[in-house]
């Protein structure tokens, strides 16, 4: 499940390991047919690092073509909340030209949706989607609303 024949790690080897570089995304639900969001988490490195202390271990399904893996319930472990990573202070958020320009634009116009900053920076919808997570993450700008009716103001 882990390192093939010719000593290569596998997918799911890499994404178990403390080397990955991947971000691993989950999702919860409130509901069986996944249709009411509850939360999201991100995290790196080893899956079973987060689960170290905990009396249940993460299991995994494997299949010719496709892993699953069930991660159980962190807030029933006991001593979870021990290993939860310690908030230090935040380095001084750097800010770029193109932060500046979509800052200076909030700051005249007071909002702005997504089509706005793709025009006002000339980027693709992925790069001003990455650069508008980034700045709300690093508290310059907050996002009201979703889809369509997603827009950016200033905090």
């Amino acid at each position: 499940m882990g390192i093939t024949k010719n000593d290569v790690f596998t997918n799911l080897a890499l994404l178990l390991s403390d080397q990955c570089l991947h971000t691993t995304k989950t999702a919860v639900f409130n509901d069986e047919s996944c249709t009411e969001f509850r939360d999201s988490k991100e995290f790196g490195g080893s899956i079973f690092k987060l689960y170290e202390n905990c009396p249940v271990q993460p299991s995994i399904e494997a299949t010719t073509n496709a892993f699953r893996i069930v991660l159980p319930n962190m807030n029933t472990c006991a001593g979870a909340a021990e290993h939860t990573p310690e908030v230090t202070e935040k380095a001084p958020v750097t800010v770029t030209p193109q932060m500046k320009t979509v800052l200076d634009h909030l700051s005249e116009y007071g909002e702005m949706t997504d089509e706005d900053l793709q025009e006002l920076l000339n980027v693709k919808k992925t790069r001003a989607y990455l650069l508008a997570r980034q700045m709300h993450e690093n508290g310059l700008i907050e996002i009201v609303g979703r889809g369509a009716e997603k827009k950016y103001k200033l905090k």
